[in-house]
């Protein structure tokens, strides 16, 4: 990443098509709302080599008895709600 700018939430809703193309060519842009940092928009190179993320399969599992023992019945309940 080469270098670093700033811009304010107005300014990015603004000026968003030509901050995507200055991310792309590699530069990365602070995203600021009342003077505090807030997001940053970032070449895609710049993201963690986590990227990408696991897929789902790898997350089989990982909500085991978020719903109960029988997650069948609260889904079906959950539907019935509405």
């Amino acid at each position: 990443m080469s270098k670093r700018s700033s811009s304010g939430v107005e300014k990015t809703r603004q000026q968003q098509l030509s901050l995507l193309d200055r991310a792309h060519a590699g530069q990365a842009v602070i995203i600021t709302r009342r003077g505090m940092s807030y997001a940053a928009l970032a070449p895609i190179e710049a993201l963690p080599d986590a990227w990408p993320r696991p897929s789902v399969v790898a997350l089989r599992g990982s909500g085991r008895g978020l719903l109960g023992k029988d997650a069948a019945a609260e889904v079906i309940r959950m539907r019935n709600e509405w």
